[in-house]
């Protein structure tokens, strides 16, 4: 007779072990039963599925122990359901994890003018379900530009620019240059889509600012034919 090895149980009287399955592990040696995973304390509401990953039976510690999320609204984003997941923590609840949370790239989508810094890779990692919930689509940045529901973006040609996030970086039009007055800066696009527009010549090319007598985003007022209008860019 053998002591039953971790990652295994062995009840009375077994000439055999028996790898632990389901949400339950044995990270000790000579277990009659196997320990069950811990549950969610702080993410209890939004917890899907518990599940475990295992060689087997080989090599099991709580580690194993995660959770898929129902989450599938993300700030400035979307989620397929039950594709965002945690590994246990250190504080034995689900989200701060001494090994990674995760999801599948192929499975999450960003809004206009937002991207995913992992997406050339399968899974996104992240240290705890907030920094996964918060960060899974980020800005793109001044100079860039991301089509909604993508998690890629693509860089300005040279000496062009984008405000850097929502429906001002989601196309190639969105590419122009920042005119800056005083403490005021308003992003000027490569493609006229107010009429009246304000128009920047630059090097032998225009660029275009919005314009409109009702919009209260306007940073630049202009006086045209009695009216009054305001700049403005079209970031939010």
């Amino acid at each position: 007779c053998y002591i039953c090895p971790a990652g295994y149980y062995c009840t009375g009287g077994t000439t055999t072990k028996q790898a632990c399955t389901g949400t339950t592990y044995t990270d000790q040696t000579g277990q009659s039963s196997c320990t069950a995973c811990p549950k969610a304390v702080k993410y209890a509401s939004i917890v899907s599925m518990y599940h475990y990953w295992t060689f087997s039976g080989e090599h099991d510690t709580i580690d194993g122990c995660h959770v898929f999320f129902s989450t599938t609204n993300i700030p400035h984003g979307s989620s397929d359901t039950t594709q965002m997941l945690c590994y246990i923590g250190a504080d034995k609840d689900y989200g701060v994890s001494s090994r990674t949370c995760q999801v599948l790239t192929e499975h999450f989508r960003c809004s206009s003018g937002y991207w995913n810094p992992q997406h050339t890779s399968n899974y996104a990692y992240y240290e705890s379900y907030e920094d996964m919930y918060n960060n899974m689509c980020v800005p793109v940045g001044e100079g860039y530009y991301s089509p909604n529901e993508a998690i890629t973006r693509t860089q300005c040609p040279d000496n062009e620019t984008t405000p850097g996030y929502g429906v001002g970086a989601n196309e190639p039009d969105d590419c122009g240059r920042a005119l800056v007055t005083e403490n005021h800066k308003v992003f000027l696009r490569s493609v006229k889509t107010t009429s009246p527009a304000l128009h920047l010549s630059l090097n032998g090319k225009t660029y275009y600012g919005n314009m409109d007598p009702t919009n209260t985003k306007g940073k630049i007022k202009i006086l045209l034919n009695d009216v009054t209008y305001s700049v403005y860019d079209d970031t939010m």
